[in-house]
C-alpha cells in the first residue's frame, strides 16, 4: 500500500490533458501507511517532469491535493515524523480536518492552505478560487462557534485523540492475529497511524468472500468492529476500527481466537459462509 509512482505517471500520460489533479492521502486510510520523504520526493520529481511535458501542449501543471486529516494521529511506535508532499512539490494544496484529530465526525472544522512552494505570482488568483469555493457551499464553511474554537484546539501540542490508546488496541489485535497464524490470516497491514487496521481474509474467504466473512464474525462470534473491504473497493480484505473501546477490542480478540480454532479444524457450520450467496450479499 505504497505510492506506485510509475503507475501514476502512466495514468496521467494515458489521460493526457483530461486529468489535472492528484489526490494523495497520507497517512492513508484504511492502511494507516505514512509515505516516506524519499517516496514523496520521487513523486514530486515525476510530477515536475510531467508538467514540463504538459507546458509544451499549453496545459496547466498538475495540482496535488494533500489530504492530511490523519497527520497528527501518528502512533508513538512510529520512528519517523510526518512529512507533507507540499514540502517537495510546488503545486500543492494541503487540507486538514479537526474532525479526525478530535474524534468529532461530521464537524466541519479544518483548513485548506496553499503549499509553501507555490509560485508567489500565482497565489492571489488561487486564493480567489478557494475563497469562492468556500463561500459557494455551506458544506465548506464552519459555523461561527466552530471557527472561533480553532485557536483553542491549537494550544500547546493541540487537542487530539488518545493516540497511545489507539496503539494499545492495535497491538492487542496484532498479537491475536499473529497467534492465529498465517494459515488463518495471511497478511496484516500494521498501521503507523490512523483509526484502522487492514487485514487479509482467511484463504477460504479470499478474494471475493469478505462480506460473508465479516457477517460470520458478527452473527456467530458477536463482534461488530470489523468492516468488509468490498465497501472500500478492497475485495478480500477487512478493516478493523481501533476507535472501539478497550472492552470491544477485547471481545474482538476473543472472537479472532475462537474463529481461528474453528477455521483450523474445518468447522462444517462455516461452510455456508464460504459458499452461500445470501451470506455474501450487502443487501
Amino acid at each position: 500500500f505504497d505510492i506506485d509512482v510509475t503507475a501514476i505517471k502512466k495514468t496521467f500520460e494515458e489521460l493526457q490533458g483530461k486529468a489535472r489533479v492528484l489526490l494523495l492521502t497520507s497517512p492513508n486510510n484504511p492502511s494507516g501507511n505514512m509515505y516516506t520523504a524519499d517516496r514523496l520526493k520521487e513523486l514530486s520529481e515525476m510530477l515536475v517532469e510531467l508538467n514540463g511535458q504538459r507546458e509544451k501542449s499549453n496545459l496547466p501543471p498538475i495540482v496535488l491535493i494533500s489530504d492530511e486529516a490523519y497527520h497528527r494521529i501518528v502512533f508513538p511506535s512510529t520512528t519517523r515524523q510526518y512529512v507533507s508532499p507540499a514540502e517537495f512539490y510546488p503545486y500543492s494544496v494541503s487540507v486538514y480536518s479537526y474532525a479526525k484529530t478530535c474524534m468529532a465526525p461530521a464537524e466541519r472544522v479544518g483548513w485548506c492552505t496553499i503549499g509553501p512552494l507555490w509560485p508567489e505570482e500565482q497565489r492571489p488568483a488561487l486564493r480567489g478560487f478557494l475563497s469562492t469555493a468556500r463561500s459557494s457551499s455551506g458544506w465548506l464553511t464552519p459555523s461561527g462557534t466552530n471557527g472561533r474554537m480553532i485557536p483553542k484546539l491549537e494550544e500547546g501540542d493541540g487537542v487530539r485523540v488518545d493516540v497511545s490508546a489507539l496503539q494499545r488496541r492495535r497491538d492487542a489485535l496484532t498479537r491475536a492475529l499473529e497467534e492465529a497464524g498465517p494459515e488463518v490470516f495471511p497478511q496484516t497491514v500494521v498501521p503507523e497511524s490512523g483509526f484502522y487496521m487492514l487485514i487479509k481474509c482467511p484463504p477460504k474467504f479470499y478474494p471475493d468472500r469478505d462480506v460473508a466473512f465479516t457477517r460470520l464474525l458478527g452473527e456467530r462470534y458477536r463482534t461488530m468492529v470489523m468492516y468488509c473491504g468490498t465497501l472500500s473497493n478492497l475485495d478480500g480484505w477487512f478493516r478493523v476500527s481501533l476507535t472501539a473501546s478497550d472492552a470491544m477490542i477485547a471481545e474482538a480478540v476473543k472472537a479472532i481466537t475462537e474463529f481461528a480454532s474453528d477455521y483450523k479444524r474445518g468447522d462444517p457450520e462455516m461452510e455456508r459462509y464460504i459458499t452461500g450467496s445470501a451470506e455474501n450479499s450487502l443487501e
